[in-house]
């Protein structure tokens, strides 16, 4: 069932009647199918103005308002207004299309002729100017309670004008972003009955015409796998939807509805779920709340807009009183919307990126209870729009700003680069660029480890030529010790290897070989490979039962299977754990989570996918961390994250530019990294994780 998010929702439980005598409400009954909902309108208190004064501030008489001072919107119109090339697809319950702050945004079909009753874009919809109605038919239904000024009728009218009401008309009031253009999308009457088909449909529309963002201030309850369908489409085809969260103050953790919580299982984030708060900027009391389907929070309280001019018997047509998460959305539709006008190239993940790591954030002693209310935090659209302008997505706050991520409790730190720079990033202490590493230049592989004394050092292979050089740095890039390799190595290890307590360089070649070498370069000895076999990859782990390192050691042999094995020394016979038939191996972890498992990574060309298998072989779990059109393969490795002390996998792309994202054994994302500023679209990534 779909219910407008614009008013507080009650179940027929509540005795409407007595609550309109009390509360002054009006009521108004909605049904889909055999489900009856109760909704109410409350009228509250005049906005609270700001006496602040910008540049580029629009001459509309409403334009002051605290919910736009509270999300940074004055500061956003000192740097951009929107683009006529960015539209935003406003799915609800039609707007007012002869508004005078509405004619002169709407989005137009050029290749449709008004009022011919022919489909002359053979789009498969008759007239669709401006969009379509996608519940009547193209004919309007009205309202019985349509003279009233707070009337359901009036929902999507209000949303419209909060994203994109025309400026500078020296009339009513102004949209956040009001030079985009809006496309008027309708899947449920003005009594706010719908079903989820007309929204599939919208969505889908929505998608082929041209929209950049869809705003959807409903939510349905129960599941609808179609819908989820259709925002994957969008997703895919990289136009952002946001939703709002609700106004039945549950848990959309325990409660999930849609569309807000259709990606709550999903690594990466389809559709921005928006929360509501008051003047105060706490949460509004009838918000819904739950971190797996929250984003973002935005105000919801007092909200004003304007209404069906057309439709009214008073003079009115703008007024404020408007409560609900119906109305924090288009704060965020607006911010996004800003955002694209800036970087229209930009992809969803970027503009996702900018808004949640531009938040404002309030600290709290109960991160987790913060982000179940508030998401990341408040939308502050000009900080956005100051992100966007600069061109560089920044890094997520996760905590409060200026300290460390306490988050990590071991390893600290993880170098990410690309093949060809003189730098890296320190992405978990900050996404800092290290400039005095131009040695990295044309380094191929590398990691980080620590000898017996505990000093931290660099093990990089750079190519020298025709040939190719191992050299030992130290984390000041002073090279220690360096020898030349005889062949193209494919991974290096830095382990104790030889039982000795100290530390050996494991060079593995694409045939599997290993050549182990003492840290000053003296070749100690060979661990072959297994017969036929075309790739591998390993990583080190630390046995703390016997306390040694072992290589655990993935290899893809000739009848495509890849066996998995044990190295614990130079001298022993590897212990084969298990066999299985793998579609792609493009790197492989250790983790130590409530039990034991090996993470596989996929190869570059092969998509996305991370695969956990148990020591046995069992496979327990797969999950896509990127895009699922993201074909430049993945690297996985661990990290000790979270108060429980629990490693997590790290993700980051092999090629391409992607985010590092953090997610726990059951493929749950915790945490999401920008590389934009170090990462090149054409070049191999080099990852590495340090405990210094």
């Amino acid at each position: 069932m779909f219910a407008n998010t614009g008013i507080v929702c009650y179940t027929n439980k509540h005795n409407l009647a007595e609550l309109s005598k009390k509360n002054k409400w009006f009521s108004s009954m909605l049904s889909f199918k055999n489900t009856l909902l109760y909704i109410a309108i409350l009228l509250v208190s005049t906005p609270v103005l700001t006496d602040q004064v910008y540049a580029e501030f629009p001459n509309d008489p409403n334009a002051l308002q605290w919910s736009y001072a509270t999300a940074d919107v004055y500061h956003a119109w000192e740097q951009a207004t929107g683009s006529s090339q960015v539209i935003v697809a406003i799915i609800d319950n039609g707007f007012d299309e002869t508004h005078p702050d509405l004619a002169g945004a709407l989005w137009t079909n050029k290749g449709e002729i008004s009022g011919n009753e022919l489909d002359d874009d053979e789009n498969g919809y008759t007239d669709d100017v401006h969009g379509f109605n996608f519940v009547g038919n193209g004919e309007e239904t009205n309202d019985e309670d349509s003279e009233n000024a707070h009337s359901v009728i009036n929902h999507a009218t209000v949303v419209a004008g909060i994203i994109g009401a025309v400026g500078n008309n020296n009339q009513y009031g102004v949209g956040i972003a009001y030079g985009v253009k809006l496309m008027n999308l309708q899947v449920v009457d003005e009594n706010g009955v719908g079903a989820p088909e007309a929204l599939v449909e919208a969505i889908y529309y929505a998608v082929n015409n041209g929209a950049s963002v869809i705003n959807i201030s409903m939510v349905g309850h129960g599941s609808a796998p179609e819908v989820r369908s259709a925002i994957n489409y969008a997703y895919q085809k990289g136009v952002l939807v946001v939703g709002a969260a609700g106004n039945d103050m549950e848990n959309l953790n325990e409660t999930p509805m849609f569309p807000i919580c259709n990606d709550m299982y999903d690594p990466y984030t389809q559709v921005l779920g928006v929360s509501a708060i008051d003047a105060t900027r706490r949460l509004a009391s009838f918000s819904n709340t739950g971190s797996s389907c929250i984003d973002l929070t935005a105000p919801g309280v007092d909200i004003a807009g304007p209404i069906r001019s057309s439709l009214q018997n008073t003079e009115e047509s703008y007024v404020d009183g408007w409560n609900g998460t119906s109305f924090a959305t288009p704060f965020v539709s607006a911010a996004a919307a800003l955002v694209k006008s800036i970087q229209p190239t930009w992809h969803i993940d970027q503009i996702v990126r900018t808004l949640k790591s531009t938040v404002r954030h309030t600290p709290s002693p109960d991160e987790a209870s913060y982000a179940e209310a508030y998401g990341k935090g408040l939308v502050q659209v000009g900080t956005a729009v100051e992100s966007a302008k600069i061109g560089v997505v920044l890094d997520p706050k996760l905590f409060v700003e200026g300290e460390v991520d306490t988050s990590f409790t071991a390893p600290r730190r993880l170098f990410v680069t690309s093949e060809g720079r003189g730098g890296f990033s320190d992405v978990l202490q900050g996404n800092k660029i290290d400039t005095r590493a131009p040695v990295l230049k044309d380094v191929i592989l590398m990691t980080t480890f620590r000898d017996t004394s505990g000093e931290p050092f660099y093990a990089a292979v750079k190519k020298n030529g025709k040939a190719y050089q191992l050299s030992i740095y130290t984390t000041t890039w002073v090279e220690k010790y360096h020898w030349a390799l005889s062949v193209l190595p494919s991974q290096i290890f830095v382990a104790d290897i030889d039982g000795d307590t100290g530390k050996e360089v494991v060079i593995a070649s694409e045939s599997g070989t290993m050549t182990v070498f003492s840290l000053n370069g003296r070749k100690l000895g060979v661990i072959q490979s297994i017969e036929g076999q075309t790739k591998g990859f390993g990583v080190v782990h630390y046995n703390i039962e016997t306390k040694r390192d072992e290589i655990i050691y993935a290899s893809v042999v000739a009848n495509s299977n890849t066996i998995f094995r044990r190295i614990t020394s130079l001298g022993s016979t590897p212990e084969k754990l298990f066999e299985v038939a793998l579609k792609s191996l493009g790197s492989i972890a250790y983790l130590n989570s409530s039990e034991d498992h090996i993470v596989v990574g996929s190869e570059i060309g092969t998509g996305s996918l991370v695969t956990i298998f148990s020591l046995t072989g069992e496979q327990k779990n797969s999950f896509s961390p990127y895009d699922l059109s993201f074909r430049g393969g993945v690297s996985v490795s661990s990290v000790v994250y979270g108060e429980e002390g629990r490693e997590h996998i790290i993700v980051t792309p092999k090629r391409g530019v992607e985010s590092l994202r953090i997610f726990d054994s059951m493929g749950k994302m915790v945490l999401e990294k920008s590389l934009d500023t170090v990462l090149s679209s054409d070049k191999t990534v080099l990852t590495s994780v340090a405990s210094f």
